[in-house]
């Protein structure tokens, strides 16, 4: 029963981790591709 509460932390860590990173990605292509296009925003 412990172990498996830990390995759910441990995995909700992870996807936790990884949506940062994603995050993180999306926003510098975000960046890039606004700054391409003139200064027009998406939103």
């Amino acid at each position: 029963m412990l172990l498996n509460s830990q390995n759910k932390e441990k995995n909700e860590l992870q996807m936790h981790k990884f949506v940062i990173i994603k995050y993180r990605l999306e926003t510098q292509n975000g960046k890039i591709y606004s700054s391409q296009k003139t200064n027009k925003t998406l939103w």
